[in-house]
């Protein structure tokens, strides 16, 4: 069987557990009265119940999230391993309050890492990074990566008040760089002009990703922050990879030699630096993705435990090794080797 790297899989949060992670003063059970949670909630809830509406279950994960029951997952789906982004908090960027995006972030963090991690190596945990408080975000960012050994950041595409390109973030940048911390841009519950799209429920849940994944890389891109750190590793996950030449295109075409940040074309930046997409197998187009960016930029995402059960997960997985319209090599790359490069992955043997 061929090993899979899962780039990017979730877990749910356990706001009862992480609380007693937090530091003083906000420690104690007062922090969520009344079933109130850590971060934004009410879209995840939505999400969770709509599958019940239309009949179908969850995970069993979901209905219980323990690490041991994500690990029995990744056994029966034959992942070596798995990169874990949270569920609720991918929205973390709605936080408003700078100083306790700080405390929920460090809490998260030292709790994911306790239950997950150190359970089993095979399950990594993405930090969330306090944005809101670049100083501490810095200070996050070395303390995930060279104490807690973490091996990406969460940069959320959604909520924040400023583009992921804007220079106030670089000293995050700069840092990631310097420790060699993966960062991926991922969307989250809501997105910059949902409100708009009244009447259009399930076009909300296509396009939301890959509007928000867009709008980010356009951002970074022009605002120069791959120009400015060139070995600073970035992913934009859970959107496909099917937009990315129409991106591509679309940014070389409007970049213009000597005005601005960049001194060559956005597509070279991606093709010669470590910018990493999630793809997905029945893409029609993958090969002209392959084509314009190589496999070594293209890794494989599960996205569990969200939106079906374990049969689901397992056959999209199975797609996934019987795809025959890959070279051996390139097949290998987007099932494991891309993965455990941008992730700074040591290969895991695990039994069959």
């Amino acid at each position: 069987m061929l090993p899979i790297v899962d780039a990017d899989g979730h877990l749910d949060e356990r706001p009862e557990e992480i609380i007693q992670y937090l530091d003083a003063p906000l420690t104690g059970e007062d922090i969520i009265p009344r079933g109130h949670g850590l971060f934004p909630s009410w879209q995840a809830t939505e999400n969770r119940a709509r599958v019940f509406l239309v009949g179908e279950q969850h995970s069993p994960y979901r209905l219980d999230p323990t690490p041991d029951k994500w690990l029995d997952f990744a056994d029966r789906a034959g992942i070596e391993q798995a990169v874990i982004y949270p569920t609720d908090a991918l929205a973390f960027g709605m936080c408003e309050d700078p100083d306790l995006a700080n405390y929920l972030a460090r809490a998260y963090n030292s709790w994911a890492v306790d239950k997950y991690t150190k359970l089993s190596p095979r399950l990594q945990c993405v930090a969330l990074l306090p944005l809101q408080n670049v100083p501490a975000a810095v200070k996050e960012v070395r303390r995930v990566r060279e104490e807690l050994g973490m091996v990406a950041g969460l940069l959320p595409a959604t909520g924040l008040r400023q583009p992921l390109g804007d220079k106030s973030f670089w000293p995050v940048y700069e840092e990631a760089e310097r420790v060699g911390l993966f960062l991926g841009c991922h969307g989250g519950h809501l997105n910059r002009g949902r409100e708009l799209m009244t009447g259009l429920k399930s076009a909300k849940v296509i396009i939301h990703h890959p509007v928000g994944q867009m709008v980010e890389v356009a951002s970074m891109m022009f605002e120069g922050v791959f120009e400015a750190f060139p070995k600073l590793k970035v992913g934009y996950l859970e959107a496909g990879a099917g937009w990315v030449p129409f991106m591509l295109d679309r940014m070389d075409e409007k970049w213009s030699p000597g005005r601005g940040p960049l001194k060559k074309k956005p597509s070279d930046y991606v093709r010669d630096g470590a910018i990493y997409f999630s793809a997905e197998p029945y893409e029609h187009a993958l090969p002209l993705t392959i084509e314009m960016i190589g496999a070594d930029h293209l890794f494989l995402a599960s996205d569990f435990p969200h939106e079906t059960d374990d049969a689901g997960f397992i056959a999209n997985l199975d797609h996934w090794r019987n795809l025959t319209s890959l070279s051996e090599s390139d097949h290998r790359k987007i099932l494991s080797e891309t993965a455990r490069k941008a992730y700074s992955l040591e290969p895991i043997a695990v039994a069959a």
